[in-house]
């Protein structure tokens, strides 16, 4: 599966690189939400882990879209952002997850590995602490 991490923080971000990449994904990072976009654009991935304050546009702007092009693709908030209302408009926005930094080095994948198919189903018809 094709994973794009975008996350402004070098060690964070090469981090998850190496970690997921290391579970089998094949990863290509972003360092701000205009990378993310031209990122995603060129590598149409099935997963997006999506920070939320970014230079350029921030996560949610990313998100948004994002959604816009594409309801099937999983998208992961992970953010230090941990404000209930903060989830909640990540949410709403069409995430599937949101994942709170700091994380150890195995947050909440399972909601990463399911299909992008699945996720866009579960979308619609669960709440996402079934999800994951």
């Amino acid at each position: 599966m094709k994973l794009l991490i975008c996350e402004d923080d070098p060690l964070i971000r090469d981090g998850l690189n190496d970690i997921l990449s290391a579970e089998g994904f094949t990863c290509s990072t972003a360092e701000d939400g205009n990378a993310a976009l031209l990122q995603y654009k060129a590598m149409q991935p099935d997963i997006v882990l999506l920070d939320i304050m970014m230079p350029g546009r921030d996560g949610y702007a990313v998100c948004r879209e994002i959604r816009a092009q594409n309801s099937q693709v999983a998208i992961l908030f992970i953010s230090a952002k941990s404000e209930e209302i903060d989830q909640v408009l990540g949410l709403e926005l069409g995430a599937d997850d949101y994942i709170m930094k700091p994380f150890g080095k195995r947050p909440r994948w399972d909601s990463a590995k399911a299909p992008a198919s699945d996720s866009a189903a579960t979308r619609s018809s669960a709440p996402v602490s079934s999800i994951c």
